[in-house]
């Protein structure tokens, strides 16, 4: 499988095919996008006899649109009987998995957005280079950094985690001191200043 994307955040697939095997979902939709350019190149392919061609997936148009432009695209190694997985990073750091074969996000994706990323991933400002599989694990490169991401398991919410802990600082914080913060009397230039002086 081929996968592209624009600047503008639009994904399209193609699958190697071999002269004889075709899917019939594929080739109903494909029948309609048929153009005379594509019917030349079949000709000069079947001239040429060759065995295998590359062919439109038509269900990447049902891929959603990426929110900011594309700086990596990866396939996950899979089992010749497991769905495709397509990771995509954007520039801002959107990380989407798609089955492309069906059109659509992957569970995965759908329980874990952009903002369940940990702080540190989300505040890098360099791109990201490439990616590396090791299983269901995505180590993701770039030049001053490596995160890995393992696509098997959800990710925690980091909101949740530093409000609990910044919760529990600020009560410690109290609690050692045994009293409340006390306010002085008003302080500051206007104060020092009779009411009506000017």
């Amino acid at each position: 499988m081929l996968a592209v994307a624009d600047l503008a955040g639009y994904i399209d697939t193609w699958v190697l095919r071999s002269d004889g095997e075709t899917d019939e979902d594929d080739d109903a939709s494909s029948d309609s996008d048929f153009s005379e350019s594509e019917a030349d190149v079949e000709e000069a392919d079947d001239a040429m006899g060759s065995k295998e061609r590359w062919q439109h997936t038509p269900a990447s148009t049902l891929l959603p649109k990426l929110p900011a432009p594309p700086v990596v695209l990866s396939f996950a190694p899979e089992a010749s009987d497991a769905p495709y997985t397509l990771l995509a990073v954007t520039n801002v750091w959107h990380i989407l998995a798609f089955n492309p074969l069906e059109g659509g996000l992957t569970p995965w994706s759908r329980r874990n957005p952009s903002a369940r990323l940990p702080n540190t991933i989300r505040d890098t400002r360099d791109l990201a280079k490439g990616i590396l599989w090791q299983g269901p694990r995505a180590w993701i490169y770039g030049v001053s950094f490596l995160f890995m991401l393992d696509l098997s398991q959800d990710l925690s919410d980091p909101s949740a985690a530093s409000t609990a802990l910044t919760t529990d600082s600020n009560a410690s914080a109290l609690a050692k001191a045994g009293q409340k913060r006390k306010r002085k009397a008003e302080s500051g230039a206007g104060n020092r200043m009779a009411i009506g002086s000017l």
